[in-house]
């Protein structure tokens, strides 16, 4: 498998692919996760959406409540099982957490899941993650946190594009993608504030001297890949956030995020140009698991709250968005 860059190196050539890939897709259901179910009888495992009756996210994050698993016990158990399929239907991903499964107080079993930071910008090496979200205040804290991480990846990769002698484009690229990605913390932080998120200090492991090929590593899992899927998820959200505000907010975010993707082919190519064979089949291979792991995090399901207000695709609509960006970005 060789990783394609050059047709992915311009941004008007980027964003054409994204807006295909969305329109491929369609504008996705607005249905909650979990809809009203009946309390009568039928096969718990037929439908997961029929096992539990949605309920408003409170503080405690609690999402859902069983009203059908009081029937007998093997019932029961295939009820709550396909319940949590619905927050977790694979391996959980690394930046997302399992439901967990809790009693209120008349006795119900009832599932608490958080839902995964959204995919803003590059992460840095060492990002200590955060707690998921079940809010769109904590949801846009995220995004938040996440945009004034990525201001910290794209000055050192600015600052290791310089000592590797890449062309001067590159490198006022990189440092212009940190003054975007400044200018998104304070607009979403801002967004956050106002819908009762708290902002959380972004704390990375202290740069250190790497190699051409951890760089390109990086790059290729951070920006080809995240990066690249956070500008499709960016365009997205610009055309489907149910929240005005929000909604315009993506509009602007998402022109940038598609430069940065275009920027993060440019610097993979010159990196494999200057890396050798065996450095490039390891890109490669870096590069197909941070596709297998968007994946396994794309069968997530968000909160309804998450899907109407900003916009986030549900998990079929995510799954399908990586696959065509996969087979269109990797051949």
């Amino acid at each position: 498998m060789r990783t394609t860059v050059s047709f992915l190196t311009s941004p008007k050539t980027v964003l054409e692919l994204l807006l295909g890939i969305c329109a491929s897709v369609g504008c996705g259901s607005s249905d909650p996760v979990v809809q009203s179910g009946d309390s009568g009888g039928g096969d718990a495992t037929e439908d997961a959406c029929r096992c539990c009756d949605y309920k408003p996210p409170p503080p405690e994050t609690v999402l859902m409540e069983y009203t059908r698993c009081d029937l007998e016990a093997g019932d029961a158990e295939a009820c709550r099982d396909s319940c949590f399929q619905v927050c977790s239907m694979f391996t959980p991903g690394k930046y997302f957490q399992l439901c967990d499964e809790s009693t209120n107080d008349a006795g119900q079993a009832v599932a608490v899941c958080h839902y995964g930071p959204p995919p803003c910008g590059r992460r840095p090496e060492g990002l200590s993650d955060l707690p998921g979200a079940t809010t769109l205040g904590a949801y846009l804290a995220h995004a938040a946190h996440l945009e004034a991480a990525s201001i910290r990846a794209f000055r050192r990769l600015a600052d290791e594009l310089a000592a590797f002698g890449a062309p001067a484009a590159l490198v006022t690229a990189a440092k212009k993608a940190a003054h975007d990605e400044r200018r998104h913390t304070l607009r979403i932080g801002r967004l956050a504030r106002r819908r009762g998120g708290t902002l959380v200090r972004v704390k990375s492991a202290r740069p250190r001297t790497r190699t051409l090929f951890e760089i390109a590593r990086e790059n290729v899992v951070e920006g080809c890949v995240r990066e690249t899927y956070g500008a499709l998820f960016a365009v997205w959200q610009s055309q489907r956030a149910g929240d005005p505000e929000l909604r315009n907010a993506m509009r602007s975010i998402a022109k940038d995020e598609v430069k940065h993707a275009a920027l993060a082919r440019r610097v993979a190519g010159w990196a494999r140009a200057r890396l050798s064979e065996e450095d490039r089949a390891a890109l490669d291979e870096a590069e197909s698991r941070a596709w297998d792991d968007l994946e396994s995090e794309a069968t997530r399901e968000p909160p309804p709250e998450i899907v109407h207000a900003a916009g986030a695709p549900r998990a079929h609509d995510a799954l399908a968005l990586v696959r065509g960006l996969r087979q269109a970005g990797v051949a």
